[in-house]
């Protein structure tokens, strides 16, 4: 299929904006502190071990050079760790290259951080949006359902799919999990379910869970242009 240009008009719901932008706050600002404050100090841990490990093997300490090793490499591990989740909560790939882009590297970070089979998936060729606080907030959404598909589902296999046409677009996140769409919707006043709708309903949309007929469930959210 040829790419379609998604023209959707600033339909931001000012009485849900609010709350929206504070979440935003609250996770660029989280991700900030990661990234400065406790990143650099595990950084730092990673480079005093690995000279703590070549100190002791100059004094010919073999077994003890491999538990400072064993520290570094940790030390390092976390220090990976600390970035990937700066990197969610600050979704740079979104900024610097669009939507599709960063659905890819969240679905790449669900791979790594969790070991189940996750892909996103674009229905048309190319998707350009022409608003930033569409993409962000679809964004979001689609971090949340993944995350809850997870840990809340326990499912081992995720798919992202964004499909668009000319009156609008929708973005679909299934999952092979237990069912999430049942306790979501009981858990209705579950912070991170409230703001996914908070999100939708900011932009015009809606925002379902469904209960899959093979198992798992699917969760949608259909924007419609202007």
């Amino acid at each position: 299929m040829s790419g379609v240009f998604v023209l959707i008009p600033d339909i931001t719901d000012p009485k849900h904006g609010e709350a929206i932008a504070l979440e935003e706050d609250r996770l660029r600002s989280f991700g900030q502190e990661l990234h400065d404050n406790l990143g650099q100090q595990l950084a730092a841990i990673a480079y005093q071990a690995s000279a703590l490990e070549k100190m002791i093997l100059s004094a010919d300490r073999a077994d003890t050079a491999k538990f400072a090793a064993s520290i570094a490499m940790q030390a390092q591990s976390a220090v990976m760790e600390c970035k990937q989740l700066a990197q969610g909560l600050l979704p740079f790939e979104l900024e610097a290259r669009g939507l599709m882009t960063a659905l890819q590297a969240l679905a790449a970070r669900a791979v790594s951080h969790y070991q189940i089979v996750c892909e996103f998936v674009c229905a048309t060729s190319d998707v350009r949006l022409n608003n930033a606080a569409l993409t962000l907030n679809l964004y979001r959404i689609a971090q949340e359902a993944v995350s809850n598909a997870i840990r809340h589902g326990r499912a081992q296999n995720v798919t992202l799919l964004l499909a668009s046409d000319s009156a609008g677009l929708r973005l679909s996140i299934f999952d092979d999990g237990c069912g999430f769409a049942k306790t979501a919707e009981c858990a209705a006043g579950g912070m991170g379910v409230k703001i996914m709708h908070s999100r939708a309903q900011a932009l015009g949309g809606t925002l379902v869970f469904l209960v899959r007929a093979e198992g798992g469930t699917e969760v949608r959210v259909d924007i419609r242009g202007g």
